[in-house]
């Protein structure tokens, strides 16, 4: 009977638990978007609160720090295009 018991109680506890949540900061960025609604989320893909404000224009939600920022990440950004070409000023050939 106690078994039964503590088994059906690990049953309960593990039903009520709710679900895990993924990491919603990303490291790489200064700047998160919570936009609110349902479901509320976090973007998280700003380097200037500038950037982020312009994003969340418009909608219901507003631009935090990100806790989780790492500066050594950042200034390794693959995801930044590099520039492939010189710039040409106007006049010159």
């Amino acid at each position: 009977m106690r078994p039964l018991a503590l088994m059906m109680l690990a049953i309960v506890v593990g039903c009520a638990a709710g679900p895990a949540a993924a990491q919603t900061y990303d490291p790489r960025y200064a700047f998160c978007m919570h936009v609110y609604g349902d479901p509320a989320y976090f973007e998280c893909y700003y380097m200037t609160m500038a950037a982020c404000t312009e994003a969340v224009a418009g909608r219901a939600g507003q631009c935090v720090v990100n806790p989780f920022f790492d500066r050594n990440k950042a200034s390794a950004q693959p995801d930044q295009p590099e520039q492939t070409s010189p710039v040409r000023q106007p006049g010159r050939p």
